[in-house]
């Protein structure tokens, strides 16, 4: 037994930095596994958010154009109203209903200054007085001549639940009456309806005073019910939409509520989905990762050493492979694709490119009046030049193009974006222009200029080496005609 003590010394010894390490490893797998949850229930909210309002903001465009709708057919039959006879008047009324989808539009009135129904589209011989609904009793104390939308009320002519849509009739400045269209909200409900959400999801029109127009659940309880008056889209300004969470007062079911205030009208579209409905599989699955992080923690403590080094083995050996692999590729200094990246690409390219319509652009590019700059401001200058003009060629380039660093002041755009000349032309003005703005350099605001030449694929070559000779060559070109 003594004799073993120092060997269990050195392999406590031995042992103890990778026990530690075993240990923090557990400790920060547990830390990322309940950091996880959290982060998987807080995307599944986000996700959430966002579908509620995507689906909100499209509501809310078909009501505005429904409300908009409504408020022009009210102006225009409120100008015959004035001017036409009253067959004239009552054909166009009928083409209005007709015009509208079936079903939505209930009636189509006119109340008379002292507030009696003096026309309804349902052909009432019947006097009814309506001087004491709100849809009229507004328009006495209001000077402006916009659309009013009521509460949903039940209807003393039609005897339905609607939404009474009413503006002022005005002549010579006087009160001649309020003009009403009658929108069914049975319509609107079933509009509603056809999002089709989830069991516990729901979506209504509200007014900004809080009062239902129209829920595709329990519709008849909501709209005899108001919001409380907490909610923050009451009164809220026009256009401005937000988040909240909280019990519904109609069926005191937990959801998250996406709001929107329509921008011409004082009226909300709400759409709630159920926390408990989008987090309950979160949650299971949550917990299903514990249990197998259980299992995994009591695995790793049984063959962790071993695994913990090889893996740390194969990493060290990947990095070293991955980095050097980059560095024989990319330019040191720009972090564009050096030479070697340049001619493997391009090799890829050509292969790639077979076909009969296949082509691409190779546009090589050497600056103008850099040498002066390097040799008046020094190399450190000049290298900040040279990844400055890195970055604004990477900024002229659309996905799939290739920039790369040929070597000196020599840069290379491959294009395979660019499918005819004039685009490729397009390109190298991009180029042009992005360049001819002032390089700021600690405290010089350096320009440098730039030659271009280009050459097509397969026009101008098959082989990476003729491509490149090939716009080396117009690039030349294009230096000695700026000499001139």
């Amino acid at each position: 037994m003594k004799s073993s003590r120092p060997a269990i010394g050195r392999l406590i010894r031995h042992t103890a930095p990778l026990l530690i390490l075993l240990l923090l490893t557990t400790l920060l797998f547990w830390w990322y596994l309940l950091g996880s949850g959290d982060k998987l229930r807080h995307a599944t909210i986000s996700q959430a958010q966002l579908r509620a309002q995507q689906v909100n903001v499209a509501v809310s465009q078909a009501a505005s154009m429904m409300f908009f709708n409504v408020d022009q057919a009210a102006v225009r039959l409120i100008e015959s109203f004035l001017d036409d006879s009253r067959a004239v008047f009552s054909a166009k009324v009928a083409a209005v209903v007709k015009d509208f989808p079936h079903n939505s539009i209930l009636q189509v009135g006119i109340i008379d200054a002292d507030g009696y129904l003096s026309y309804s589209s349902l052909g009432t011989a019947d006097r009814i007085y309506l001087g004491d609904r709100e849809h009229f009793k507004v328009h006495l104390d209001r000077t402006d001549d916009g659309l009013f939308i009521s509460k949903p009320v039940l209807g003393r002519v039609s005897q339905q639940w609607s939404i009474q849509f009413s503006k002022p009739i005005r002549a010579q400045g006087q009160l001649r009456g309020v003009f009403v269209l009658s929108v069914s909200t049975a319509y609107l409900h079933d509009k509603l309806v056809t999002l089709q959400l989830g069991l516990n999801d729901t979506i209504s029109i509200l007014r900004t005073s809080g009062e239902f127009l129209a829920r595709d659940r329990n519709q008849q309880e909501a709209l005899r019910n108001p919001v409380p008056g907490d909610r923050p889209y009451i009164a809220a300004d026009p256009g401005t939409s937000g988040f909240f969470t909280t019990s519904s007062s109609v069926d005191r079911v937990e959801r998250m509520f996406h709001w929107i205030r329509l921008s011409d009208y004082p009226v909300v579209i709400s759409l709630g989905l159920s926390e408990q409905d989008i987090l309950s599989p979160v949650d299971a699955a949550i917990t299903q990762d514990k249990l197998r992080g259980l299992l995994a923690t009591a695995s790793l403590w049984c063959m962790a050493i071993g695994m913990i080094l090889l893996m740390s083995r194969m990493m060290m050996q990947a990095e070293r492979k991955m980095a050097f692999e980059h560095a024989a590729h990319h330019d040191s200094l720009t972090g564009l694709k050096n030479r070697a990246g340049l001619i493997d690409g391009l090799d890829a390219m050509i292969i790639a490119a077979a076909g009969p319509n296949a082509s691409f652009w190779v546009l090589f590019m050497d600056l103008d009046g850099f040498k002066p700059i390097n040799d008046l401001h020094g190399h450190a200058v000049g290298d900040e030049i040279l990844c400055a003009v890195g970055q604004r060629l990477s900024g002229c380039v659309r996905h799939g193009d290739l920039v790369a660093r040929m070597g000196g002041d020599e840069f290379v755009v491959i294009s395979q974006s660019a499918h005819s000349e004039s685009e490729a032309q397009a390109l190298a003005d991009r180029i042009h222009a992005t360049l001819a703005s002032p390089i700021q350099i600690g405290a010089h605001r350096l320009t440098v200029g730039i030659s271009i030449g280009m050459a097509q694929y397969p026009r101008d070559g098959a082989s990476t080496d003729e491509l490149l000779a090939k716009s080396d060559q117009a690039m030349y070109a294009d230096k000695r005609q700026k000499a001139h």
